[in-house]
């Protein structure tokens, strides 16, 4: 089961990629382009399994189609960007339980190739896997600004999905919901495989060691970003309603790739330099479940507050995010 989740995620993602190597034509976002086509071309369902999705994959680039989309994509695909972008985005993580994992691994799947597909504004959904508690999943979404977190949210809101019964609360009622403080966010464009292998980990800072801390984090990842290819995205994101409260996402091209990290005398030197600065440290055992990013967010606070920050010529022009409340403390993700 596990291999057919992330077999149809890799399909799925593939072919979106396809739309967006394909939607560089100058069709790409037009809808008379889209619209004008006599002949339906047939789309990817839900219901479709990994072998009928890379069929129609394989027919679509034969033909040269270019709607080729998660059905029910009607409206006009999102033209790629291509600049990075160096502004901070708006960063949130949910936690969703759900008794079923394939209802989890299918409803997730399923918004996140869709709001890739038709929202510029998104440049990051990851939907991680909880590897003690079955039904449960962590989303991290990465917004070019808050309007495109707006623009997402009521899109959602508006999902055929939401019409599901048994996929309502998940929608509306997620376990928890951060709104995050982008310190670090660093990714390089990458197809997701069997071997991708994410991380979570959740970190309690000492208050008076919080700038200190915040600082060497930083500029540990920062470096290890620039130096080891394996090492896919880096988000170092801090809670707004508890800075104390720390979280870092990272994704490696393979398992042994993030096992040599761990191992690494580099990463054991860090750790030890930061036993003066927390509380505590927990690993949050998660698997893939569907990782997507357009790659190009390259933002650094540190390197912001001490430049003019830089025209993101990307994306809409830069709003200050506002405020969303968030959870209690108590309601960081943990595992049993």
């Amino acid at each position: 089961m596990k291999n057919q989740i992330i077999n149809a995620s890799k399909l799925i993602f593939l072919s979106l990629l396809v739309i967006i190597l394909l939607g560089q034509r100058s069709y790409a976002y037009s809808h008379e382009a889209v619209s004008s086509k006599t002949q339906p071309l047939e789309k990817i369902t839900r219901a479709s399994t990994p072998q009928q999705i890379q069929t129609i994959i394989e027919e679509a680039l034969m033909r040269g189609d270019h709607d080729l989309s998660l059905e029910p994509i009607s409206k006009p695909l999102a033209q790629p960007l291509l600049l990075p972008i160096r502004q901070a985005p708006v960063v949130k993580l949910l936690q969703y339980n759900v008794p079923v994992r394939d209802d989890l691994v299918e409803l997730t799947s399923f918004f996140i190739s869709n709001a890739f597909a038709e929202q510029l504004g998104v440049l990051t959904m990851y939907s991680l896997l909880d590897g003690q508690q079955e039904g449960t999943a962590y989303l991290l979404e990465v917004f070019a600004n808050p309007q495109a977190l707006e623009t997402f949210s009521r899109e959602k809101q508006n999902s055929e999905l939401n019409q599901e019964e048994q996929y309502q609360d998940l929608l509306n009622k997620p376990g928890v919901d951060l709104q995050l403080i982008p310190a670090l966010v660093q990714e390089r464009s990458f197809v997701q495989t069997d071997t991708t292998t994410p991380a979570l980990m959740t970190l309690s800072v000492k208050e008076e060691k919080i700038e200190e801390f915040k600082q060497e984090l930083t500029s540990f990842y920062a470096q290890e970003f620039t130096t080891n290819p394996a090492l896919q995205a880096v988000y170092l994101l801090q809670s707004e309603q508890d800075p104390s409260q720390w979280f870092v996402v990272l994704t490696f091209t393979s398992e042994q790739d993030y096992i040599n990290f761990k191992q690494s005398e580099a990463y054991s030197q860090f750790m030890q330099r930061q036993e003066a600065n927390l509380n505590g440290e927990l690993d949050l055992e998660v698997q893939a479940g569907l990782l997507m990013t357009r790659g190009l967010v390259d933002y650094n606070a540190q390197a912001s507050s001490e430049t003019h920050p830089a025209s993101n010529q990307g994306t809409t022009p830069e709003s200050k995010p506002s405020s969303v409340p968030a959870s209690n403390a108590e309601a960081t993700p943990q595992s049993n």
